[in-house]
């Protein structure tokens, strides 16, 4: 038996009181029965659809278990962190379920400290020993989007083998351990990871979003849009790998308490429980936690003996608190958590035994154990749970493999070039023209008759300026998820709601004639086309920009972080598409295009660079036919009906006499006919009538006053009505989902 068999074989012995087996705790995952979902809404419990709402885990039911027993485990794993939240949730856990999932996650970055090595070693042994199973969750995915390794995949996962195989040498048992590589997960998993993370960005304020920042040190005021991003997706990791316990460090708890305020948005009972474990202050004076930055401020797992003793005699002891009243002592810190974590401990120092770590703090402030024992102990302590891990790299011939070939990384400094990342799966740069349909109207989504007609208006414009190339009108579906549109029905989905919508917009645009020659792609399609490198482009976009950029190209005064996370999801559409041009007829819109134009001209050294698009900015197009009140009774909406509700609008129209500065029935005509290259017959006051082939002709007669306004009512009357007729014949194949936006719609303008 190996020496680190032989200390998990110790720990296990501590941790497991005789007579554990017999009363029902092994130690083994148990996996869940599944139970008749008719009989079990018969007796009143939850069927699948409601347990889906709230089951995180798959563990079994409990057997029944001793009160002791069920302390016992509860102790245990409380034990791993410094803070439980909460302990009522842990307790209930434990309770219900024989088997539990904990999660960590770490980003592969070439050196592992001893409070990743020993100290995580010793908190999984905890948890799989109390009926758990771990699950770590390798973020190579992130590691590359770092740089880490020089951006090279493969390096990064042998960097995570060597993490395995350093908690192999330190005894954790890896039984009921799993690894789950991101890179791997999420691209294999795209749709539904990136979908969760969409509902959770959509329901924080960037105020809450912010809090969790530190847990990259930044400081809100320096912080990139990327930063917004962050927390999302550990938010979502939780999620995605099911866990029932976050089992990260106290500089993590914000962001893990972002996911059980989640689960009150969504109105899920189970929450993930947050055990939070101690950080290790640094070896050296004033740091709060260790820093693989300094060599000097922690204990690595390749660290030879002498250097674990040299480190240890400078490092900082003191013996007064600080400002704040806490003693921030990193010696008396490796004595508790590290050399004392385990059941049954020991510290021997000095030619004493202490059988507690308050006793070890009482003798060294006591002045009965000096300092140099203290540390000289702490060392050798130290040496002898790192000494199988030493052993394993040099009997096992693939640890010692591994640990070669990522010493041989450390030591290549040549980076390679810098490419611009993008999905590439779509186009080649500057074959497209492209025109990107509006977003939803929050809160109640009328679908504007000007919206319709100002994207036909830049189809329109793209097509004639084509020149042989392609011309896309694309749907963003998912930046309409992130902006929380559709929101607030229990019933209805807001990811169907936007698809459905959609449908009926592009449906719309077919039958005024809009799609001749006009491909229509959908964002939620073409990020699953190479869902890695459309991510990647977009956490690239979010670290390029301050988020106060960001906010400036969509609102200065925006409070969500769901339309942060969509503009920069625009421009990793816009580098999808990669375009020549880009038509835009809503002002607002036009700045994100602008922003991911700047974006790209400032990519223009790295390698597969391409021109920015040309933004072109198209007429817009208004179907207000007055001033709009609250409930949109004055504009014109695709789902009107004619009779009585368009010609009731266009009756009340406001139409002064030799106003053309703002005139809703000249504007209206001049866009349901003369810019479709149409004609116009219209009355005028000198007798008889008056074709009208451009729009600057009719307004120039209306301005001298040859058009009566009663007229020009009649006219584009006319025209509205065979428009709304070609719509009603667009919408047969597509009633489905008219019918649900109009039920959501109706719904919605109720509240």
């Amino acid at each position: 038996m190996e020496d680190g068999d032989v200390r998990l074989a110790l720990f296990r012995a501590a941790a497991q009181p005789a007579g554990a087996a017999a009363a029902g705790f092994s130690g083994e995952a148990g996996k869940p029965k599944k139970k008749d979902d008719k009989a079990q809404k018969k007796k009143g419990g939850k069927g699948d659809d409601a347990k889906k709402k709230e089951a995180a885990s798959t563990g079994a039911a409990a057997p029944a278990v001793s009160p002791e027993e069920l302390e016992r485990r509860f102790e245990l794993v409380k034990s791993i962190g410094e803070e439980c939240v909460t302990e009522d949730d842990l307790r209930t856990l434990l309770t219900k379920q024989a088997s539990f999932r904990m999660y960590d996650g770490f980003e592969p970055s070439g050196r592992m400290h001893i409070a990743q090595g020993i100290f995580k070693a010793l908190n999984v042994n905890k948890c799989t020993t109390s009926g758990g199973t771990f699950v770590f969750w390798i973020a190579d995915w992130f590691a590359l989007m770092n740089d880490k390794m020089g951006g090279d995949l493969d390096k990064i996962k042998v960097v995570g083998e060597y993490f395995i195989e350093v908690w192999k040498g330190a005894g954790m048992d890896l039984a009921n351990v799993k690894f789950h590589w991101a890179s791997d997960d999420i691209i294999q998993n795209a749709k539904p990871y990136w979908d969760q993370m969409l509902d959770i960005a959509k329901r924080f304020t960037l105020a809450r979003i912010k809090k969790c920042c530190q847990i990259m040190g930044r400081l809100e005021n320096n912080l990139t849009a990327a930063q917004i991003m962050y927390p999302l997706m550990q938010c979502t990791d939780i999620f995605f790998l099911k866990a029932d316990i976050c089992q990260l460090g106290m500089d993590q708890r914000k962001v893990n308490m972002l996911a059980r305020e989640y689960c009150d948005s969504i109105g899920r009972k189970l929450k993930p429980v947050i055990l939070s474990h101690h950080m290790l202050y640094g070896l050296a004076q004033g740091q709060a936690k260790m820093s693989k930055s300094n060599p000097d401020s922690a204990i690595f797992m390749e660290d030879p003996p002498d250097e674990v003793e040299r480190k240890m005699r400078i490092a900082y002891c003191p013996k007064e608190p600080e400002e704040d009243g806490v003693l921030k002592n990193p010696c008396l810190d490796y004595v508790e958590h590290i050399v004392m974590s385990q059941p049954g401990s020991v510290f021997e120092a000095g030619g004493k035994t202490y059988e507690t770590f308050a006793a070890v703090k009482e003798a060294f402030l006591g002045g009965s154990l000096s300092e140099d024992d203290m540390k000289k102990s702490i060392a050798d302590c130290v040496n002898r749970l790192m000494q199988p891990v030493r052993d394993h790299f040099e009997t096992n011939d693939h640890a010692r493999e591994i640990l070669a070939l990522v010493r041989q990384y450390k030591r290549e400094s040549a980076k390679p070039p810098t490419r611009l990342k993008r999905n590439t799966k779509v186009a080649a740069p500057g074959e497209i023209s492209a025109v990107f349909a509006p977003l939803p109207p929050l809160g109640v989504p009328h679908m504007s008759l000007g919206d319709v007609l100002g994207t036909r208006a830049s189809l329109r414009a793209a097509c004639k300026d084509a020149s042989g190339g392609r011309v896309v009108l694309y749907v963003p579906d998912l930046d309409a998820v992130a902006c929380n549109t559709f929101a607030g029905d229990k019933k209805l989905k807001a990811t169907e709601c936007v698809a459905a919508y959609y449908d009926v917009f592009v449906s719309a645009l077919g039958a005024l004639g809009a799609l001749e020659g006009v491909e229509v792609l959908r964002q939620s399609e073409v990020m699953l086309m190479d869902p890695s490198d459309y991510w990647v482009s977009v956490i690239n976009v979010g670290r390029h920009f301050q988020l106060q950029d960001v906010l400036e190209a969509i609102n200065p005064d925006e409070t969500q972080a769901g339309p942060v996370l969509a503009a920069l999801m625009h421009v990793g559409s816009v580098l999808s598409l990669a375009p020549r041009v880009v038509y835009e007829s809503n002002p607002q819109r036009k700045s994100l295009h602008e922003l991911a134009a700047t974006y790209i001209e400032s990519c223009a050294s790295q390698a597969d660079a391409f021109a920015p698009p040309q933004v072109t900015a198209v007429p817009e197009v208004t179907s207000i036919t007055s001033a709009l009140d609250a409930a949109n009774k004055t504009q014109l909406e695709v789902f009107d009906d004619f009779q009585p509700d368009v010609k009731k609008k266009l009756k009340q129209a406001f139409c002064e006499p030799k106003n053309t500065d703002w005139n809703p029935p000249l504007l209206l005509l001049q866009d349901l006919v003369l810019h479709q290259g149409e004609k116009v017959d219209l009355v005028v006051q000198s007798g008889g009538s008056k074709t009208f082939e451009s729009a600057d002709d009719l307004a120039a007669s209306f301005a001298a006053e040859e058009i009566h306004p009663a007229d020009l009512k009649a006219a584009v009357t006319r025209a509205a009505e065979a428009t709304y007729k070609s719509l009603a014949a667009g919408f047969k194949s597509v009633d489905k989902s008219k019918k649900l936006v109009q039920n959501f719609i109706k719904r919605a303008s109720k509240k």
